[in-house]
């Protein structure tokens, strides 16, 4: 949710006069984001490179090593 976040407010941040949150559904596949600027519209999927950041990779280490026996 938080990527998808920081994605719609580059859009808004970069001129674009409305951004809308599409909502999630279990059985169909969606957009994330409408992005609307006059009579041009975009649909945004979001897609992150990696499934896991480094940040999350760093903190599973640093929480496995605190943990150890």
């Amino acid at each position: 949710g938080l990527f998808e976040l920081l994605v719609g407010l580059l859009w808004k941040r970069n001129g674009w006069k409305q951004v809308t949150f599409i909502e999630e559904t279990p059985d169909q596949r969606k957009p994330d984001i409408l992005a609307r600027n006059g009579d041009e519209k975009w649909y945004v999927e979001c897609k992150r490179m990696a499934k896991s950041s480094k940040y999350s990779l760093d903190e599973s280490a640093k929480w496995r090593r605190m943990w150890k026996p």
